[in-house]
């Protein structure tokens, strides 16, 4: 992280904890640790737990010992290979606490593969996202028109239980009008649940808005 991103960087990443290590000269000298790092460190990182509040605390100083004492002779390695103080140890570094203003947050997180090509592609007429993934049928009240999905279980549950969610896409390629990109009516999600009839309406007397969205872009 350079140092005129602290703690920005870290923030857009999700840490909870940050202890610097090393300071370095290049991104290059940066990526050299960080490889040497990684067979000592896993770099996986459970999404799901991030977006839930539920990363389990480290003792930050005691990895950094740890990795320090592990990684010695790899790193007086790289410390000859350039220049003094090239590549330097921050020994006394306080370990930063991040807290983010979150008043609560989800319960459940879900994610899907929303895998649309030329070879595999279908017309969507104006519709509400009316139904959840869950994992097993349950006769429930409020809970209708069950249906299955490639093997997993749909259903449309009550209104409130629609209010309470909220879907991010995340992009893995560029989405316009070209292919068949997401087109929304503004604030139509206000208007409750609809019928095709009133949906229609809804299309007639508001202007339709084309979201045209870069690879790599959340919506």
């Amino acid at each position: 992280t350079r140092i005129n991103q602290v703690p920005t960087r870290w923030v857009d990443q999700g840490a909870t904890q940050a202890l610097p290590i090393f300071r370095v000269r290049s991104r290059y000298q940066s990526g050299l640790v960080e490889v040497m790092f990684k067979n000592h460190v896993s770099d996986r990182t459970d999404w799901r737990k991030m977006l839930k509040g539920e990363a389990d605390p480290i003792d930050l100083a005691a990895e950094r010992d740890r990795l320090l004492n592990e990684c010695e002779s790899e790193i007086q390695a790289l410390q000859q290979r350039f220049d003094d103080n090239s590549i330097a140890i921050l020994p006394g570094e306080q370990e930063q606490q991040i807290i983010y203003p979150v008043t609560e947050y989800p319960v459940k997180v879900s994610s899907f593969n929303f895998d649309k090509t030329p070879e595999a592609n279908w017309k969507v007429p104006w519709h509400q996202d009316l139904t959840i993934a869950v994992k097993e049928k349950r006769k429930t009240e409020g809970f209708t028109a069950w249906t299955q999905k490639a093997g997993i279980q749909h259903v449309q549950p009550p209104a409130h239980v629609l209010e309470n969610i909220i879907t991010l896409r995340i992009y893995l390629d560029d989405a316009d009008e070209t292919n068949g990109g997401l087109k929304v009516i503004p604030k139509s999600h206000k208007s409750g649940r609809l019928d095709a009839k009133e949906i229609q309406n809804l299309r007639k007397a508001n202007k339709i808005v084309q979201c045209r969205i870069k690879r790599g872009e959340v919506f």
